[in-house]
């Protein structure tokens, strides 16, 4: 230990280094990532479901039109702003801490070349495998190991890591306690969203498929510094085209929802409500309907007819 030791504090005459290659030998560092890996997947996993759910929400209202209530827009307003809030909270606070980290690693190298400068390099394989050899960039003594077994004696950086793994990170999630939707007493509920994408996924995929394509302007516009004037019209033209994607969903659904309530109406289909509030969300507040309930619509023959082609 003393020898190693000694060689991060002597000369480094013909030696060499590099700062990745110095984390990947730390036991501060690994410490550093097992610790921040999983609540940082959880976290990511959370606001990546929370955005597919608004996702299904937006397409679950937009196919019912008018017969959704008014509150639940609202909602999903109200949703959308809680989830962006939420996303740029956990993005700054990721910053921060990745920023923190990079001080504090940074600090403790430092100390342990001891102001001494050797050169920095890092050696790459020139045949792979495990009898990879250094390529010859990379002149002398290799000295990776022996500062990573610096930094991990360093008590400051001890310290700082203990602080940095010990933050409380930020909380995701949108409450749904309060928020369940509810449909006509004793009717089950059949998620819209999940029998249209299974009726005419396709169809739909295509209007996604052109929403993307006209936001692509929009976003390269941003991305290249937009003017506040500019970001005023990009705006609009965003409004616009949500809108027109509402419209085709509609014009898709319409048929499909007026030939299912005709069927109901006249006894050929059962009673049931659209649940369009997915369950990380809220869900419905009834009972969900068995499978045979959505196969017994695609089998109605004035739905088929009513399916687009």
């Amino acid at each position: 230990m003393i020898a190693l030791l000694a060689l991060a504090t002597t000369a480094f005459a013909g030696d060499y280094y590099h700062p990745t290659d110095v984390s990947a030998a730390s036991a501060q560092f690994q410490r550093a990532a097992q610790a921040t890996q999983e609540p940082l997947g959880a976290m990511q996993d959370r606001l990546d479901a929370q955005a597919q759910a608004l996702v299904d929400m937006e397409l679950a209202l937009d196919l019912l039109g008018e017969r959704a209530p008014a509150s639940q827009r609202e909602r999903l307003v109200e949703l959308r702003r809680l989830h962006a809030r939420q996303r740029a909270v956990a993005q700054l606070f990721i910053e921060e801490l990745a920023g923190d980290f990079d001080t504090a690693f940074s600090e403790a190298l430092q100390r342990s070349l001891s102001g001494r400068t050797p050169e920095i390099c890092r050696a790459q394989a020139s045949i792979p495998g495990p009898r990879a050899r250094a390529s010859s960039s990379c002149s002398g003594t290799a000295i990776n190991g022996a500062l990573a077994h610096s930094m991990d004696s360093d008590k400051a950086l001890e310290l700082a890591v203990s602080e940095l793994v010990s933050r409380p990170w930020p909380t995701v999630g949108l409450d749904a306690s309060a928020a369940r939707a509810v449909g006509p007493d004793g009717a089950p509920t059949l998620d819209i969203t999940a029998w249209f994408r299974s009726a005419v996924g396709p169809r739909l995929s295509g209007i996604d498929h052109a929403d993307e394509a006209d936001r692509l302007p929009i976003e390269a516009a941003v991305e290249d510094g937009a003017s506040a004037e500019q970001l005023e019209r990009l705006r609009a033209d965003a409004a616009a085209i949500t809108a027109h994607t509402a419209a085709a969903r509609l014009a898709l659904s319409e048929p499909v929802l007026a030939a299912i309530e005709q069927g109901q109406a006249k006894g050929k289909l059962p009673p049931f409500t659209w649940c369009a509030q997915p369950e990380l969300l809220g869900g419905c507040d009834a009972t969900t309907a068995a499978p045979e309930l959505g196969e017994a619509l695609l089998a109605s023959k004035p739905v088929r007819k009513a399916l687009p082609k």
